[in-house]
């Protein structure tokens, strides 16, 4: 074995022995804020939208739980519906890139 493989054997069991030592609820939630962050980049890289199977698809997960995601983010809405022939119509979902703050006023006027 080469001195990779051995660090990465290492760095591999110690992954494992930390993910045993989490409970069960604790998971969860970390699966849920990862795949959350996950899904709120892969919208932000795509400005004009994806559905939900084409983020299901690209996140490896059931199209079920995007849905779900995406119905407790604040920052997603639907943007439009597309209809495709013979199908129901599709939404088209997006979020909200949030704006830098306002700029503090350099001047500010004392109370006399």
């Amino acid at each position: 074995m080469t001195e990779e493989d051995e660090e990465f054997n290492r760095i591999e069991r110690e992954a494992t022995m930390r993910m045993k030592a989490v409970s069960a609820t604790t998971k969860t939630q970390t699966m849920r804020t990862n795949t959350t962050a996950s899904l709120r980049t892969l919208l932000r890289v795509n400005p004009d939208g994806l559905d939900v199977g084409t983020m299901a698809n690209h996140l490896e997960r059931e199209p079920s739980n995007i849905r779900k995601l995406l119905s407790t983010m604040p920052d997603a809405y639907i943007d439009r519906w597309v209809r495709q022939r013979g199908n129901p119509p599709t939404a088209v979902w997006c979020v909200v890139v949030p704006p830098e703050n306002c700029p503090k006023p350099e001047n500010q006027r004392r109370r006399k």
